[in-house]
């Protein structure tokens, strides 16, 4: 197969992805006042949800069902929060109480009391948080108490306290998401002196190895929110005007993939060539599925039933067979956002092998016939 017939595959594959039947599966478990979705890997989800107050936070885990959810919130804490999945590895932040700063934790299993708490210890940190895992490493943020604020430095774990590494090169940053030992994140938050001047980041490890990802273009800010093989999405803008962005580890790559019709967008997770996030069209958010570019953003709220206002996508994962996308809608029904689950099964290649190429003949035959009328 030349590259020509390979590039038509993938164009219909990904038409056929965009196109069939999603089912949706409502996550949001009885009871709870409102929950999200924020990461999803092997058939589970985390996020959280809500219970008894609206500050009630509890880290949530799902095994793609609403009657699966598992509480992971710890004993005695005010609030917990979940924010990424891997290989059964659940990590986010446990805020002992309620005049506290929230603490690093990682879930070793579905279970509460499987909770590590990650925070390093230091007179001058305040509060940690993670946000992204893979492989036994975490990405995330710790907070330092300053001459005269508390400002945010990028942090690497190795699944203990004692493993933190500073990525932030004593700058104010985030890491964000790690795949393979690479983290992305930000850098640089506001600044009162030189504006805003947030800006993508991405490291390998160290804060040596950093790299800015912010692209030659007269925007003002940038970050990158996931990484998967080799790509990173996130976006580039200003405070109220965004576009979602992929990059492949420089910043010349980048790429805006903000759907033509949108006036906002952001990307959130990415795994093998596919991006997820969110569009803004008449002043809604519409969760949204891309495979590279602005043109193929796919509007994953239209496959939801009733009525939704805000929906958002914050993590996509495939097992090669189906692909699913983990995130979170406004339901107005109900009046609460309730983390939502999209799957959709991706089609045989051999089946799109021989969809291209009759789509070939028949395209060559259309050709032929318009060029015959067009000469009689």
């Amino acid at each position: 197969m030349n590259r020509l017939m390979i590039a038509l595959v993938l164009s219909v594959g990904l038409q056929d992805v965009a196109h069939s039947q999603w089912i949706i599966t409502n996550l949001h478990p009885e009871g709870a006042l409102s929950s999200r979705a924020y990461g999803t890997d092997n058939g589970q989800q985390v996020g959280n949800a809500v219970f008894g107050s609206s500050s009630g936070f509890r880290a949530s885990l799902w095994y793609g069902t609403s009657l699966s959810w598992v509480n992971l919130h710890p004993g005695g804490a005010a609030a917990s929060q979940a924010y990424g999945i891997h290989n059964g590895q659940a990590v986010g932040y446990v805020q002992n109480d309620s005049t506290s700063y929230a603490r690093a934790s990682l879930w070793e299993s579905g279970i509460s009391t499987s909770v590590v708490n990650l925070h390093p210890t230091g007179s001058d940190i305040r509060g940690s948080t993670v946000y992204g895992i893979h492989n036994g490493q975490q990405a995330g943020n710790i907070l330092l108490e300053g001459d005269y604020s508390t400002f945010s430095l990028a942090t690497s774990w190795g699944g203990a306290a004692t493993s933190y590494v500073d990525l932030s090169g004593f700058t104010r940053s985030v890491a964000l998401a790690v795949h393979d030992g690479v983290q992305v994140g930000y850098a640089d938050f506001t600044n009162a002196e030189n504006g805003w001047r947030q800006r993508a980041r991405l490291w390998s490890g160290t804060a040596e190895s950093e790299v800015d990802l912010h692209p030659d273009y007269d925007v003002p800010g940038s970050a990158a929110f996931a990484i998967h093989n080799g790509q990173q999405v996130g976006f580039v803008g200003s405070i109220d005007v965004r576009h979602a962005s992929l990059w492949r580890g420089t910043a010349e790559s980048w790429v805006d993939i903000n759907p033509a019709e949108a006036t906002s967008s952001e990307a959130y997770g990415v795994h093998d060539g596919l991006q997820v996030g969110y569009a803004t069209f008449d002043d809604v958010q519409h969760a949204v599925l891309w495979s590279g570019t602005a043109d193929s953003a796919v509007d994953l709220s239209l496959a939801l039933s009733g009525s939704w206002g805000n929906t958002v996508a914050r993590d996509i994962w495939s097992d090669g067979n189906t692909i699913f996308v983990a995130g979170y809608g406004f339901n107005n029904a109900t009046g609460r956002d309730e983390a939502l689950l999209w799957a959709k099964v991706v089609p045989e290649p051999t089946s799109l092998g021989a969809l291209v190429i009759f789509s070939l003949v028949a395209r060559r035959r259309r050709i032929r016939a318009k060029g015959n009328v067009n000469r009689g």
